[in-house]
């Protein structure tokens, strides 16, 4: 509604084209001035962080169109600290649930361009890790690691995360049962 009431257009919308990666950086600003601005009446509403999550999410990546990584990473923490709070306020929030490996990708590369290695691995470990974020999560999280360690060959802690990703990735597979159990679910219809 926020952006419907500011006349305001996404990334990657059809019309995006008409606009300057400076206008969808100053739009998304506008709407998480918006939503922040409702949050001390509202501060127990996860639709609310979900909104403030998004536009955290939308202005990563602007910032990243715009070649500033230190702007990024800090719009990437501010969500990730709203993602958080909805979740904690409603841990089957699915529309939050589904944002967490946009955003937390999203941060990871901004920490990456930002120059902090460690940084975009560690958010990742998170979320290939975390037990509140769920399984598809935690999948999701494992793959994006193992892209992301492939980026880092010869950082000096590249042995260390791949034992760690091994680890979790192990944990996912368990999670997931036997070959038979599998078999014996219905289809799967999202995730991995």
């Amino acid at each position: 509604r926020v952006i419907l009431r500011h006349h305001l257009l996404c990334i990657g919308c059809p019309v995006a084209s008409f606009h300057t990666v400076e206008d969808a950086i100053r739009e998304h600003e506008i709407v998480r001035a918006a939503a922040n601005a409702r949050l001390a009446s509202r501060a127990n509403d996860p639709d609310l962080h979900y909104q403030l999550a998004m536009a955290g999410s939308n202005l990563v990546q602007a910032h990243l169109l715009a070649d500033d990584a230190k702007a990024a990473t800090a719009a990437g923490e501010e969500g990730l600290r709203h993602l958080e709070q909805g979740l904690a306020l409603d841990a089957r929030n699915q529309p939050l649930r589904q944002l967490i490996p946009t955003l937390v990708g999203r941060l990871s590369v901004a920490r990456f361009a930002a120059g902090d290695a460690e940084g975009a691995v560690q958010i990742l470990q998170t979320m290939a890790s975390k037990q509140e974020w769920g399984s598809d999560a935690h999948e999701q999280g494992c793959l994006l690691l193992g892209n992301a360690l492939a980026q880092v060959s010869d950082h000096p802690r590249q042995r260390q995360w791949r034992e760690r990703l091994a680890g979790d990735l192990q944990r996912c597979i368990t999670a997931r049962g036997t070959l038979a159990e599998a078999m014996a679910r219905p289809g799967q219809r999202e995730g991995i």
